[in-house]
C-alpha cells in the first residue's frame, strides 16, 4: 500500500489541541504530520503486508524503479512582480526560485535576484517508481525576508515523459495572472548490462547545465534487512543500533532499533552513482555514535 502523491489533509484541532490552530503553529504541525505520513506511505515508501508464506518481502518493499527522469530547469518568463517600490505605486521585480517535487523527492533551485525572466539552467534527477501516476510538480516563489510569495505552479504526469523520451516545453504557471516556466525532461531507462557504461559517462561529461551533483550513470538500490549477534555494550546491555550507508559525499541513515542485538530494519535506500568503477559503498553499524562494525563493498 502506498500513496503515489503526497496526500492533502484538512486537519481541525479540537479540545486542548486547539492551540495548534494558532497561525504559524498550525502550519508547522500540519507539515510535521504530512512529513511523517510521507516517510511511511508516499513512494518510494510502502507499507507491505505479506499475504502468503515464503514471500521475498524485499522485492515488494524495494522493487527496482521504472526509470529516472532528468529534469532541466532552464528558465521562466513574465513572472508576477511581488516586490514593489514607493509604497506599491511602481511595480518592482521578484527574486524567483523554484521547488520541484516528485513524491518525497524535493529539490530547490538557486534564487535569481530582481528578475521576472530568470534563467536557472539547473539539472535534477528523480527516480520514478510508477508510470502513469507519478507527477512532477514545480512551484515558483519570490524570496522574501519574512514569507516567500507564491508565483505559480505547474504539474505534469511523468508518463508523458516516459512516452516522449525527451520533452522540451514552455508550461504556463497556474493560479497566477501570468508566467511560464521552461523545462527540458529526459526519460532514462535502466539497463541490466554495463556494456554502455563508458558511453553514458562520456555523454554526462558533455552536459552544460549547472548541477548540484554530477549527472549519474547508474543507480544503486540497497535493501537493508537485518543483523544478528551484534556485540553488547558494557555491562552486557543490548545495543540500540542504526546503520549509516555512504557513497562518496552522500550518507543515508536507517531508523534505530532499540535494545536488541538482532535488529530488523527492512529499509530501502537508493544512491545515484557517477562512475561505478571508482565509487564504493561504505556500511557502518552504529550505536551511540560508536562504530561497532564497518564494511566496504
Amino acid at each position: 500500500m502506498f500513496f503515489i502523491h503526497r496526500p492533502t489533509l484538512d486537519i481541525n484541532w479540537t479540545g486542548l489541541t486547539n492551540m495548534l490552530d494558532i497561525p504559524g503553529l498550525n502550519a508547522m504541525s500540519d507539515t510535521m504530520i504530512m512529513d511523517a505520513i510521507a516517510s511511511y506511505l508516499v513512494l518510494p515508501n510502502r507499507l507491505t503486508i505479506p499475504l502468503v508464506a515464503n514471500l521475498h518481502v524485499a522485492q515488494l518493499r524495494s522493487p527496482l524503479p521504472r526509470g529516472v527522469v532528468r529534469i532541466h530547469l532552464l528558465e521562466a518568463e513574465e513572472l508576477t512582480a511581488k516586490d514593489t517600490v514607493i509604497k506599491g505605486i511602481i511595480d518592482g521585480k521578484s527574486d524567483p526560485y523554484a521547488v520541484l517535487r516528485v513524491g518525497t523527492q524535493t529539490f530547490t533551485s538557486h534564487t535569481v535576484n530582481s528578475n521576472l525572466n530568470p534563467q536557472w539552467r539547473e539539472m535534477f534527477e528523480v527516480i520514478v517508481h510508477e508510470v502513469p501516476g507519478q507527477e512532477l510538480e514545480v512551484e515558483v516563489f519570490d524570496k522574501d525576508q519574512n514569507q516567500d510569495d507564491f508565483l505559480g505552479r505547474v504539474k505534469m504526469d511523468l508518463d508523458v515523459v516516459h512516452k516522449a523520451r525527451v520533452l522540451d516545453e514552455w508550461l504556463k504557471l497556474k493560479d497566477v495572472p501570468s508566467g511560464s516556466v521552461h523545462l527540458r525532461l529526459e526519460w532514462l531507462s535502466l539497463l541490466s548490462s554495463a556494456d554502455r557504461l563508458s558511453e553514458v559517462i562520456q555523454r554526462n561529461r558533455n552536459m552544460t547545465c549547472k548541477t548540484a551533483d554530477p549527472p549519474s550513470a547508474a543507480i544503486l538500490s540497497v535493501y537493508l534487512d537485518r543483523a544478528q549477534d551484534l556485540p553488547r555494550k558494557k555491562g552486557n546491555k543490548d545495543p540500540s543500533p542504526m546503520v549509516q550507508l555512504s557513497v562518496q559525499d552522500t550518507t543515508k541513515e536507517s531508523r534505530i532499533c532499540y535494545l536488541t542485538s538482532d535488529p530488523v530494519w527492512e529499509d530501502a535506500f537508493t544512491f545515484y552513482i557517477q562512475d561505478p568503477r571508482k565509487q564504493e559503498l561504505d556500511i557502518q553499524v552504529i550505536h551511540l555514535n560508536i562504530s561497532i562494525l564497518s564494511l566496504v563493498c
